[in-house]
């Protein structure tokens, strides 16, 4: 006879093992409730468009900074940013100078828009060798990306290095100053953004919201500096949305 009163055995599924997947450097764990509050509240308006370019954003960022308005661009995360600066200086036989290895976006990128990649090896300890970087900076140079701390190797460039870089650069030559990874320095490691984009008309400085606040799939990034140069980014994304499309704007999808 079979027991009725006998319980059935409970079948327990394994936990799956905690995916913490170092290749993309991703926030392993979910956006902050505060944030999660928000896009639960945004979601409601998704029957409706966003704006066309983007102007709240920048505002609100520019506020945090302490900077204008007109001197932040914003995109699809800090590669959305970067590849819009990129377009709008690429010309035929223009070149982007980089650290090899480097993050591994900026090649890909480079290509994409027209530049030639020119990539200076690390030197023994993984660092970025400004030094040589600077030498290779000539007529076709258009654009120059420094990552601090740089990435992949987390090393990072001292303070007076540099600025002692960037007083050499050409002022018509726009360089990246690549701060993605900026929140885990050490306070003793920081540089004042605001004081750099002062005395260097040519710095874009370059953040995102995709590592230490853990929204890389919102796709925020953005860059301050100059108002000529974030005017680019913003030039770009102007022709994106102006450029005529087989269904007028209000049609659009």
């Amino acid at each position: 006879m079979i027991n009725s009163s006998a319980r059935e055995p409970v079948v327990t599924q394994p936990m799956p093992p905690a995916r913490f997947d170092l290749t993309l450097s991703e926030n392993p764990f979910p956006p902050l409730p505060s944030v999660l509050a928000v896009v639960s509240e945004a979601i409601r308006d998704a029957n409706r468009y966003p704006e066309f370019l983007p102007r709240r954003l920048p505002a609100v960022i520019a506020a945090h900074l302490g900077v204008d308005a007109d001197q932040v661009v914003v995109g699809t995360g800090a590669t959305g940013v970067a590849l819009q600066i990129m377009q709008a200086v690429a010309r035929p036989g223009r070149r982007m100078v980089f650290a090899t290895p480097t993050f591994d976006g900026y090649p890909i990128m480079a290509a994409m828009a027209g530049l030639e990649a020119v990539g200076i090896p690390l030197d023994s300890s993984g660092r970025q060798r400004l030094t040589a970087m600077a030498r290779v900076v000539d007529e076709s140079t258009a654009l120059i990306a420094i990552c601090r701390p740089h990435n992949p190797t987390g090393t990072v460039v001292p303070a007076a290095e540099l600025k002692a870089f960037l007083f050499g650069v050409p002022r018509h030559v726009p360089v990246i100053l690549d701060e993605a990874y900026v929140e885990f320095l050490a306070d003793t490691e920081t540089v004042d953004p605001r004081e750099l984009i002062a005395h260097y008309p040519n710095l874009l400085v370059l953040r995102t919201f995709s590592k230490a606040y853990g929204l890389a799939g919102l796709r925020i990034g953005y860059a301050f500096g100059a108002p000529e140069l974030t005017r680019r980014g913003r030039d770009i994304q102007n022709l994106a949305v102006n450029t005529p499309k087989r269904n007028p704007p209000m049609c659009a999808r």
